[in-house]
């Protein structure tokens, strides 16, 4: 999900792409986001 959406892909194409709800993607990509995850993700 990180990678497609960091790609550009939309939230509505990654949830066709996975067979999840767009919703789904979209409060996700938020969780992520707010702890900071992205990608391309980096190891410390």
């Amino acid at each position: 999900m990180l990678r497609l959406a960091g790609s550009g892909t939309s939230s509505r194409e990654i949830a066709v792409i996975l067979g999840i709800a767009r919703r789904t993607v979209q409060a996700n990509l938020q969780r992520a986001a707010a702890v900071g995850l992205s990608w391309p993700c980096r190891a410390n």
